[in-house]
């Protein structure tokens, strides 16, 4: 099999899908970029078993069809010291070894068989979504420092897309913990900025820890959440809510079954410099103060609700 192709498509190509390539993976296999010809288009894919990446590239010509394995960080780090070429791929398709012809010179690589490479799962029923890629980006770099990196709860490492009939809402979430935020200040806006943004409290156990909230940022159409970690954890206490102008204050108390506080700049109060103080006072209860305030004009909200399942 033979195939010629752009060293500068080529790279830049493998750069967009070699994240998905783990430092150590359960099957040596993986550490390889999957390149399938087909015709004169070449299909390069990766994965850690979890995701799957692939990319499409259009070749300048090749011989016939056919699929290899090529050792991703070597192929890689040898396409780095090129510049903008015809690169000819010959493979033996008995023992996959692989020449790589160049204006330099010829480099010769150790392939395997690409049909021992994880397949990926067949959706049933997919939906399908198209997002212009700048409002993708943009999207997930103003939620993405509110993921989590704790081993023991993967789910907090990614973003929630929930995909409506007109619009795409993307949500990140990092849980509060004892030894990480008690005691401290935690400024919602170092942590949100002008994105959405939920943060999960430690289960409630009566350590008579503080966390202490206070808006740092003009919030737009965002909102921030503070939510206990689950339905028997409840909150309990009051927030006052006060016109900008001083004219009118309500004081807002929570439910029996109140979980989740959220501000959103509006009617709920998240003005900055306003506060939230919560104490973990018993098992499965927290004590909550605060000092919320809403725009001149506007009907003061309660910003207690019962969202956790």
């Amino acid at each position: 099999m033979k195939f010629i192709v752009s060293s500068s498509l080529l790279l830049k190509e493998l750069n967009s899908i070699a994240g998905v390539i783990n430092a150590s993976n359960t099957l040596p296999i993986l550490e390889n970029f999957l390149f399938h010809i087909k015709k004169k288009d070449l299909n390069v894919s990766a994965s850690d078993l979890e995701s799957t990446m692939s990319t499409t590239i259009s070749l300048d010509k090749s011989d016939k069809d056919g699929i290899i394995a090529i050792p991703s960080k070597l192929l890689l780090d040898t396409l780095k010291t090129f510049p903008e070429q015809p690169l000819t791929f010959v493979i033996n398709d008995e023992n996959f070894g692989i020449e790589l012809i160049t204006d330099n010179g010829k480099y010769k690589l150790a392939g395997q068989n690409g049909e021992e490479f994880p397949k990926s799962p067949k959706l049933e029923s997919p939906a399908k979504v198209v997002l212009d890629s700048n409002v993708l980006s943009s999207a997930v770099n103003k939620t993405l420092f509110a993921t989590g990196n704790d081993e023991l709860r993967p789910v907090m490492s990614g973003i929630f897309f929930e995909i409506n009939k007109d619009n795409v809402t993307f949500v990140a979430t990092d849980a509060i913990t004892s030894a990480e935020h008690a005691g401290r200040v935690l400024l919602l806006g170092e942590v949100g900025g002008n994105a959405d943004v939920v943060l999960t409290l430690p289960d409630a156990t009566g350590t008579g820890h503080v966390y202490k909230f206070i808006v740092t940022v003009t919030m737009g159409s965002n909102t921030y959440k503070i939510q206990c970690p689950d339905a028997d954890n409840v909150i309990n206490g009051t927030i006052k809510n006060m016109d900008l102008d001083g004219t009118a204050q309500t004081i807002f108390g929570t439910a029996s079954t109140s979980d989740t506080i959220t501000l959103n700049g509006g009617t709920q109060g998240g003005q900055v410099s306003d506060t939230l103080t919560l104490i973990d006072i018993a098992a499965n209860l927290w004590h909550v103060e605060g000092q919320m305030r809403t725009p001149t004009g506007a009907n003061p909200a309660t910003p207690f609700s019962a969202a956790v399942s």
